[in-house]
């Protein structure tokens, strides 16, 4: 089966970048098709898993086990499933994601750790100066000389003050907008 770039992701449900990383790896055969000065990419999936079992070599007859090499490389295992690849890259994926995920959020937190620390400083400052603030108005309060009776114009009591009545403005003579018509 041929597949484009973005069908194949969508198929074994990864992301197409999963599937650049695979065809690099070797997981998935690839083709390039020139389109110009670009290229179109098709991922080839021979056997889809379920389809057929694969067919044993010729020189192996089926009920005969695997001949053993002992070279690096060589594996009596069979290969991967490409299904349990793409999980894995899946996986991986998205483990890498919630790591860095974490890692901006701890950054975020200590950023807003800073700043929650900074304002209670600069809450603790203005409440310095405003505690200074009003000691020093106390203290001036205190060096004013006290009123006297002169200065509030009584003779008795200096705590009663007299506030003169404001005499009431004259009534505003209305003049009319329009000067010709009914009066």
């Amino acid at each position: 089966m041929r597949l484009s770039k973005l069908n194949a992701a969508t198929h074994f449900g990864v992301s197409p970048s999963t599937i650049d990383r695979m065809i690099q790896r070797g997981q998935l055969n690839a083709e390039k098709e020139p389109h110009g000065t670009r290229y179109k990419i098709w991922v080839i999936l021979d056997d889809e898993p379920g389809d057929s079992p694969p067919d044993p070599p010729l020189d192996e007859s089926p009920d005969e086990p695997p001949a053993h090499n002992d070279e690096p490389g060589d594996s009596p295992v069979s290969p991967p499933d490409l299904s349990a690849q793409v999980e894995i890259a899946k996986l991986t994926e998205q483990a890498k994601s919630a790591e860095e995920r974490a890692q901006t959020l701890e950054e975020l937190a200590n950023y807003h750790k800073q700043l929650l620390t900074d304002s209670e400083w600069r809450f603790q400052e203005i409440l310095q100066q405003l505690k200074q603030s009003q000691q020093n108005v106390a203290a001036l309060t205190r060096a004013l000389p006290a009123p006297t009776a002169e200065a509030l114009g009584q003779d008795t009591d200096p705590t009663t003050v007299i506030v003169d009545p404001q005499p009431e403005p004259e009534p505003r003579r209305r003049w009319r907008w329009w000067p010709f018509g009914k009066a």
